[in-house]
């Protein structure tokens, strides 16, 4: 019995930092995206009335496609300082024709 409850409690431990490792990224892209869809600099490129279609994020990079036009967006990240969800930075390229 003592042998049972070890042995869960193992893999309750190992399913647990499994859980909290897998849920960094997630949490570290969602932020991403919300900059980006916050981010001034890119409302700027945007002209009025245009429609973003999809933002698609590839390695270090975000695509953003509207009806007329694409604006690849690199993301910069910062040294990191600690253990806490890394800091970056947007460099948002010129507007290009679809």
């Amino acid at each position: 019995m003592k042998k049972q409850l070890f042995v869960g409690l193992v893999c309750l431990v190992f399913a647990q930092s499994s859980l909290q490792a897998l849920l960094s990224p997630l949490y570290q892209s969602s932020q991403e995206f919300k900059a980006l869809t916050n981010d001034k600099k890119l409302l700027e490129k945007l002209e009025a009335g245009e429609t973003v279609v999809a933002i698609t994020r590839f390695d270090k990079k975000f695509q953003v496609l509207t009806n007329r036009k694409k604006i690849l967006v690199d993301i910069v990240y910062d040294a990191p300082a600690n253990i806490n969800p890394a800091k970056f930075h947007f460099v948002i390229h010129d507007p290009q024709p679809r």
